[in-house]
């Protein structure tokens, strides 16, 4: 029974979303619900392979110099390197017996606010997996944002030289990142002759056996969405990793956010596209915190496209990711300190 529960819609569910006029309830409030902005705003470009995207990037510049007498023109050439990003599908049915349908007429308006908590669902993962996706040991997802910024290092144009160190330690880290969101940047990828964006499939009643292998109808809605990463070059994304949470909120040995965050806009590459920060609701709230100390900080209200008020560092808007964590592992390592 526990397992029926958890995975099927039972009578017990109807009467949980039964207005007291008999109807089901519309207006659900959701407890399980979070922010992800990014949603809204991530580009998302058709690739050129069926499950992914195929790049060139330049990786070493020719030999140059100047010419003298009697001497000939230095030989040299381009480097170059082609990069694959794949893509993952996440896919979900949402059933609901076709005869508990039928009780007080209940198919439709049951089975949409069934609908909306999938949509939710598909949501989080996705924003989940955009941050901390891998494909090590999950070779069905892609790989997030995280494991391509995971180790820090010297040497310029990698992914790890667009790493900084906010300083702490233990396993109560979170992250900030500085991304500039388009064709040139940091991007959503489809494959080839596939759909953008989240969709849904009525399917109607079908057939589905049930725990002793019989036969009975549900009411079938699919749904379907084809995601990945690509990021076309690797300064097109700063990560501020190590932002011990604790020494935040209890401001002691408190990473500065406005010194990381100038650090790491001065860092990422300029001209990719539409330049955002994205962190969780704890470190936005003690940013403000932290601004509110200190008014030259650089911490504004702007517009989003919809006219919602929202924080912005410098102009550059502030979005909340409820995805990214307060627990990150320490990463260790030896980071550039150019900047």
């Amino acid at each position: 029974m526990a397992t029926l529960a958890a995975t099927k819609n039972t009578l017990a569910d109807i009467v949980d979303r039964t207005a007291p006029d008999g109807s089901i309830e519309k207006d659900i409030a959701s407890r399980v619900s979070r922010t992800n902005e990014i949603l809204q705003l991530l580009p998302w470009v058709e690739g050129n392979k069926p499950d992914g995207k195929q790049i060139v990037r330049a990786t070493k510049l020719p030999s140059v110099g100047y010419t003298k007498f009697n001497k000939g023109v230095i030989k040299s050439k381009a480097g170059f390197e082609q990069k694959t990003d794949g893509t993952g599908l996440i896919k979900a049915h949402s059933d609901l017996d076709a005869e508990l349908a039928r009780l007080n007429n209940y198919e439709a308006s049951f089975r949409r606010t069934e609908d909306m908590q999938f949509a939710e669902a598909m949501n989080q993962q996705f924003a989940s997996d955009l941050i901390y996706g891998t494909t090590v040991g999950t070779p069905e997802k892609f790989i997030g944002l995280s494991p391509r910024y995971a180790t820090p290092s010297t040497v310029r144009n990698n992914e790890g030289y667009y790493m900084i160190d906010g300083d702490g330690s233990g396993s109560d880290n979170t992250s900030i990142w500085v991304a500039s969101l388009g064709e040139d940047g940091v991007y959503g990828i489809y494959g080839k002759g596939g759909s953008a964006g989240l969709t849904s499939e009525d399917k109607g009643k079908v057939w589905v056996l049930d725990s002793d292998s019989n036969e009975y109808e549900v009411f079938r809605t699919e749904w379907r969405w084809e995601v990945g990463l690509q990021i076309k070059r690797p300064g097109a994304a700063v990560r501020i990793c190590n932002i011990d949470k604790s020494n935040l909120v209890g401001e002691t040995s408190a990473a500065d956010l406005s010194v990381l965050l100038q650090r790491a806009m001065s860092l990422k590459e300029k001209g990719l596209g539409q330049d955002v920060i994205l962190c969780n609701k704890t470190t936005q709230a003690w940013l403000g915190i932290q601004a509110s100390k200190e008014t030259t900080l650089g911490l504004h209200m702007i517009e989003d496209t919809f006219g919602k008020p929202i924080p912005s560092f410098w102009g550059v808007p502030i979005l909340q990711h409820d995805a990214i964590t307060n627990a990150e592992a320490t990463v260790a390592g030896t980071f550039q300190s150019n900047i």
